[in-house]
């Protein structure tokens, strides 16, 4: 799996992602909420389909594990999606077409490994596509969480900075210019 990892976390790079017109400032709190919060949900995630493929579908040990290989494959893939930009996934900017590309190879390769048995046991790609769609749905409830934290956080800001704003301004009613008006008189 980590090979198949490799290509695209290259290329991320490359993206056309946007940037900002002015050097940018690491938000520590930011990056730690957001990454924790959707790691959460990946094991949440990850753990649902497990459920589903063990109690419901009720598959043996093998084909189950490389339902979950595939899951891991796809859901990571599809984070970076979800994590490139600030906005909803499908909204420009797109990725570039070195990304795209590299992370759906992968994507095939994968869905090869798994349909014809190399490397794993072999599922079906009936399976295949569940396993897609259940993560395709799961790419707008991330994203949904991700835009979440992001209001919360600017919203946290803006309202940082409208108290600092208040706690630097001057007490008196002339706006700080009534010590101004003393010296002069």
């Amino acid at each position: 799996m980590a090979l198949l990892d490799d290509m695209p976390v290259m290329l991320v790079a490359f993206d056309n992602a946007t940037v900002s017109a002015r050097p940018s400032k690491w938000d520590m709190r930011r990056v730690l909420v957001v990454s924790s919060m959707l790691a959460l949900l990946g094991v949440v995630q990850s753990s649902g389909l497990l459920r589903i493929m063990h109690h419901r579908m009720q598959l043996e040990i093998g084909p189950l594990q490389t339902a979950m290989f595939m899951q891991l494959v796809i859901a990571g893939h599809l984070l970076l999606f979800s994590t490139r930009s600030r906005r909803l996934f499908f909204q420009p900017p797109f990725p570039e077409w070195k990304l795209f590309t590299a992370i759906m190879g992968t994507q095939v390769f994968a869905a090869l490994m798994a349909a014809n048995g190399w490397l794993v046991t072999r599922i079906s790609w009936s399976l295949i596509g569940r396993i897609w769609l259940y993560n395709l749905a799961w790419l707008f409830v991330v994203d949904l969480v991700k835009l979440t934290l992001f209001h919360r956080s600017d919203m946290r800001e803006s309202r940082q900075a409208n108290w600092q704003k208040w706690f630097h301004s001057p007490l008196d009613a002339f706006g700080g210019r009534l010590g101004k008006l003393q010296k002069a008189g």
